[in-house]
């Protein structure tokens, strides 16, 4: 039972002011890319291998440090605040990013305020429920969870998250109320899957690379 959905690029970004160094020193040491979620989402696999093409590329180690929870805010500002030399770097996605300026009055990250590198990859969500649960199609799933609001519960990094949007927006779609469900929150896209399988929820929105360890183990589908 997967259903996609389309979300933001995620891109690498330098603290402010770090692009005023010259290129032609750069880089002079290792580098630490900071991913601001768990070890084993698509965020840390895909900026885990474009840390190996650039630590082969520059000659420089650069090395990945998961900073996960806080809903991704924690990490990015370690990033922004930073000493502006490039030399820490973090992946940015959508969820410390545009969300929080769509969802908050006040954002704790101004996106404007990064330096912007490169857009890395393009991923989609896949809602995932159980392998042993009942259902074997989106439309029966959807007919249920509208009529059991009460005992939908579903997994995700925090409320401003792409997981937390992309569930309320099909709610919204086939007539439920996200009030009436229950959120739990995990550190990653690789822990909102296992709490899946595990059948501490009902349902999960994540990244492919997230859920498909535990589809191809016939945990969740």
């Amino acid at each position: 039972l997967i259903l996609l959905f389309s979300i933001l690029a995620v891109s690498l970004i330098f603290s402010e002011g770090s692009t005023e160094k010259k290129v032609d020193q750069y880089p002079t040491k290792g580098i630490d890319i900071i991913v601001s979620v768990s070890a084993g989402g698509t965020p840390d696999v895909l900026t885990r291998v474009a840390a190996e093409w650039l630590s082969n590329y520059w000659k420089k180690p650069v090395t990945v440090i998961n900073k996960p929870g806080g809903g991704a805010i924690p990490g990015a500002l370690e990033v922004l605040n930073a000493p502006a030399d490039g030399y820490t770097v973090g992946t940015i996605t959508s969820q410390n990013s545009s969300q929080q300026h769509g969802a908050n009055k006040n954002p704790p990250i101004d996106v404007n305020k990064p330096t912007y590198v490169a857009r890395v990859f393009d991923v989609d969500l896949v809602l995932t429920v159980n392998a042993k649960s009942e259902w074997n199609d989106i439309k029966s799933f959807s007919k249920w969870a509208v009529e059991n609001p009460d005992k939908l519960v579903w997994a995700c990094t925090g409320a401003v998250s792409t997981a937390s949007f992309a569930t309320a927006e099909w709610y919204a779609k086939i007539g439920g109320d996200i009030r009436k469900t229950r959120m739990i929150t995990t550190a990653g896209g690789s822990e909102s899957a296992l709490q899946l399988a595990a059948g501490n929820c009902v349902m999960n929105f994540g990244d492919f690379l997230g859920s498909a360890p535990m589809v191809q183990a016939g945990k969740v589908r």
